[in-house]
């Protein structure tokens, strides 16, 4: 795989799990709108994406060691699916803070909620963030990928 399709499979399949994940995220707030979570989730995703090419196109030009490469890529993946579920209910939270009377006193599980979507989007960061780096140390890692870093 080349590293400019390598590239587009990362943002691609980030982001598309972002809008995804952010929809689904979107329902404990508004069957109506919960679409709406799908944007900064996606956008977010595009943003974490990048910084995950940056980094592993400087972490890959230090190791040469795969294990280690696709765990710290795994690892940024959590961190990843943390900041982008902490954006998404954040953002939910104060809309619905703002736009509605109730606020989020109708949510009477809200913690618990927060709590099982970060759990959530450590998982999701951490599948994704491996299947990315399994995909760049089996695929990519070695065949001319000086170019990653120009994400």
């Amino acid at each position: 795989m080349s590293d400019k399709k390598f590239r587009k499979f990362v943002v691609i399949f980030v982001v598309l799990t972002g809008a995804v994940f952010g929809a689904w995220a979107g329902l404990l707030y508004s069957t109506v709108y919960f679409w709406v979570a799908a944007i900064p989730g996606g956008i977010g995703g595009h943003f974490l994406a990048r910084l995950y090419l940056r980094w592993l196109a400087k972490v890959s030009a230090k190791r040469d060691n795969k294990f280690v490469i696709w765990l710290l890529g795994s690892l940024v993946g959590v961190f990843s699916g943390i900041v982008c579920t902490t954006l998404v209910h954040g953002l939910m939270a104060g809309a619905t803070i703002i736009l509605t009377e109730k606020g989020l006193t109708s949510h009477e599980d809200f913690l618990f909620y927060i709590v099982a979507a970060e759990i959530i989007g450590v998982v999701a960061g951490f599948f994704v963030g491996g299947i990315c780096s399994l995909v760049y140390v089996k695929r990519v890692m070695g065949k001319g990928d000086e170019a990653i870093d120009t994400a």
